[in-house]
This record gives structure tokens, C-alpha cells and sequence, in this order.
């Protein structure tokens, strides 16, 4: 009978208590360039469970990640524990806020809870040198020979320069213009094809997404290659001649293959392959959604 009252008073003591997250910076003062590492740890008490194994990567995936040690992992009658340390590169110079991660916890009654780690914020950025100011100029002369010869080669040098900004410009114009008449449908699905041909899945998953935001940028006149995944959706959703349907699977396998960019440990290449087939669908249907329309506003009278 005593044991029984201990027991359940030790189930009491050991559900006590809610999940956690918490995140730190060190250094938490740095040079712009210099590494931090974050130390991001999810802690939950026995009787919770999160929705999903955490991973803080898609939330900072904006950032200058430079390496992703494996998960510290620690599992016990009291509760769990998953120890995150990743270094990232300092981007900015001045006081700088880092995102925060959050992860969902199903409660033992039942319930739900969303639990945020606090805000850390960095000092980036170190004191600059004092200004070197120039030596006073001379009293005003009469300029020789050698300084209005000097003078006329400056001359010539702005006139070089300006030519060639302006074979430069015309260059670029060139560029455009043959960029243009390049088919953005079969410029993506080459894309794809190329992002199969290497060994790691990682690697295979990175370039299937930059192709895929490149593809849909030049679709919708945006930096594709430079926008994440919720800048993606947002942008698309603004588009009225972009269904609604499309952007959402456009967005779930962005995801995906993000998901696949950031995994871990090793990614195999075979896995990767699915996700190369539903964007080679995608990329068809839209192109001949496009076709049909400009068919039908075409025999219109």
C-alpha cells in the first residue's frame, strides 16, 4: 500500500511542471563575420508531448548558417530534452534581434500549448578608427605644363569610362532581351533535371528549390532566388492571376525540399527524387495553364 502512494506521488511531482524553450547567444558581442553559436534547448516534463520532433532550422533558415552539429537527445522517466547548437555568421553591425522558435506541446489533459523562447539580441559591430583628415592644399599657383597634361588625361580617362559604361549597358540590354526570348517553363525543367545528377541529397534538394523560386519569380516578375518561403507565399497571394491552389503546392514542396536542404544527417539522393517528379508536374501544369489562357485571349474577337 505504501508503494502504491509513493508511485503515484512520483507520477504527481514528475508531471509537475510545463515544456520550455530557450535560446542563448556566445559571444553575445561580435565583429560582423565572426561565428555565435546558439545553444536553442526544448525541454517537456513526462505527460507532455510535442506535435513534432522539434527542429528550430526552417525558423532560421534566414540566417548565415555555417554549421549543424546532430541533436543532443536526452530521454528519462522525468521528461526529454533536444539541445540544438548552431553557428551562424554575423550579418549586421549594430544591436541585432534574433528570430525566435517556438514549438507545440499536447498537454496531458489534452490540451494544447505554443511555447516561444525568449528574445536574445546581439551586439554586432566594433569601434572604427578615428578619421584621417588630408593634408591642407597649397597655395593657389599657376598649374605647370606636367599638371594640365595630367589634367587632360583625366579627360580621356572619363570619356574611356563613359564608353564603357555604356558598352556595358548595352551588353546587359542584350542580356535581357535574349533572357526574355528563353522559355521560363523549359529553362526550370532543365533546372531540375541538373539538380539530380550529383550524389547528395542535400545538395539535390537545395538546387531543386532555387530553381523552383527562380522559375516562379521570372513567372511573376520577383527575386525568386532570393526570397524564403513565407516571402514566396505572400508575394503569391498577391498575384490575382495566380490560383490559389498552385501557390499552395508550390509552398508545401518549397517546404519540403527546405526541409530536405537543412536534414541533419546524410540525405540519400533517391529520396530526393519524388520531389523532383511533383516539381517537373507542377512546372508542366502551370505551363499549360498559361498556354490555355493566352489561347483563349487570343480568340477572343
Amino acid at each position: 500500500m505504501h508503494n502504491v502512494g509513493f508511485l503515484l506521488l512520483l507520477t504527481l511531482v514528475l508531471g509537475a511542471g510545463e515544456p520550455t524553450v530557450t535560446m542563448s547567444a556566445a559571444p553575445a558581442t561580435v565583429a560582423v563575420g565572426d561565428p555565435v553559436v546558439l545553444t536553442i534547448r526544448y525541454e517537456w516534463p513526462a505527460g507532455w508531448t510535442p506535435t513534432a520532433e522539434p527542429d528550430p532550422l526552417p525558423t532560421l533558415a534566414r540566417l548565415f548558417v555555417t554549421a549543424v552539429p546532430p541533436v543532443e537527445r536526452q530521454d528519462s522517466a522525468a521528461g526529454s530534452v533536444r539541445t540544438f547548437r548552431i553557428t551562424i555568421g554575423a550579418e549586421q553591425s549594430g544591436a541585432w534581434t534574433l528570430p525566435t522558435v517556438s514549438a507545440l506541446f499536447h498537454g496531458p489533459n489534452g490540451g494544447e500549448q505554443t511555447v516561444t523562447s525568449p528574445a536574445v539580441t546581439l551586439q554586432v559591430g566594433t569601434e572604427s578608427a578615428p578619421p584621417k583628415l588630408p593634408d591642407p592644399l597649397p597655395p593657389l599657383t599657376r598649374p605647370t605644363a606636367a599638371a594640365l597634361n595630367e589634367h587632360r588625361w583625366w579627360w580621356i580617362a572619363g570619356v574611356g569610362m563613359m564608353l564603357a559604361v555604356t558598352a556595358l549597358a548595352l551588353w546587359r540590354w542584350r542580356r535581357t532581351a535574349v533572357a526574355a526570348s528563353i522559355d521560363p517553363h523549359e529553362s526550370c525543367t532543365a533546372a531540375l533535371e541538373a539538380a539530380l545528377r550529383g550524389t547528395d541529397g542535400k545538395a539535390a534538394a537545395a538546387g531543386l528549390g532555387l530553381a523552383l523560386r527562380t522559375w516562379v519569380g521570372t513567372l511573376h516578375r520577383f527575386d525568386g532566388a532570393g526570397a524564403t518561403v513565407r516571402e514566396v507565399a505572400a508575394l503569391l497571394r498577391a498575384r490575382p492571376d495566380c490560383p490559389a491552389d498552385e501557390a499552395r503546392a508550390l509552398v508545401r514542396l518549397l517546404e519540403r525540399l527546405d526541409e530536405g536542404r537543412w536534414h541533419p544527417g546524410d540525405l540519400p539522393n533517391a529520396l530526393v527524387t519524388p520531389l523532383a517528379d511533383e516539381a517537373r508536374l507542377l512546372v508542366a501544369g502551370v505551363a499549360a495553364r498559361i498556354a490555355q489562357a493566352a489561347a483563349a485571349a487570343k480568340a477572343k474577337p
